[in-house]
């Protein structure tokens, strides 16, 4: 089950966003879905659900005149929910770049001055579904799974298969499956996981004699 949470200001903008998203809701076959809105950028962030993948958050850029207000809301909905989806609604397509400065790693920037935000969080919508199906063939939660020794731990809520491992993302704290898929790794974890997928992808490593310091 996906939950929307959509933030704009502007409360005639609000409904044909909601009206936009139960459409691809229906559409997408995503009927257990839970779809919130939001006028004020504080009653979103009392409202802020437990962390996980399935929250999606619809911000727009712009609020009560301030540009950068859904800049700052997606950083503190970042810093708290690490695995959701942020994706903005905007007219500041300038404030692309700035985005990537207040770290948020958002999913995408759609504008309002054109008229395809259907088709746009369409595509968007179907990326995260895809992601998710495909996601659960190498995470595992780790109440279902913590007895199997094939899984590593690697998140207070997910177990991973390392033979499915490409890579370990030291900066983003993000697991790189071979499928192009990614998973978070906490910072505790990273460095042993790392070593072990290397192992299991250099074992003869292990055997090779180690360099003296010159």
């Amino acid at each position: 089950m996906l939950k929307v949470f959509i933030m704009e200001d502007d409360v005639q903008q609000l409904t044909e966003l909601k009206s936009i998203t139960e459409q691809i809701i229906t559409k997408l076959d995503l009927s257990d879905s839970l779809v919130l809105t939001f006028d004020s950028t504080t009653d979103l962030a009392h409202a802020l659900p437990k962390p996980g993948p399935e929250n999606v958050y619809i911000l727009d850029l712009q609020i009560n005149y301030n540009k950068r207000a859904g800049l700052q809301l997606g950083q503190l909905i970042r810093q708290s929910d690490p695995d959701a989806t942020i994706i903005f609604i905007t007219v500041h397509d300038e404030l692309l770049y700035t985005a990537y400065k207040y770290r948020v790693q958002a999913l995408d920037f759609i504008s309002k001055d054109q008229d395809n935000i259907y088709q746009e969080l369409l595509k968007d919508f179907r990326l995260l579904t895809h992601r998710q199906q495909q996601q659960q063939a190498n995470v595992f939660t780790y109440k279902s799974y913590k007895k199997d020794p094939r899984f590593y731990r690697v998140h207070r809520s997910y177990l991973v298969n390392p033979h499915t491992v490409k890579n370990v993302d030291f900066y983003s704290r993000q697991i790189v499956f071979y499928n192009g898929l990614t998973c978070p790794v906490s910072r505790r974890k990273a460095r042993d996981f790392f070593e072990l997928v290397r192992q299991l992808k250099h074992p003869q490593d292990e055997n090779l004699p180690k360099q003296k310091r010159k």
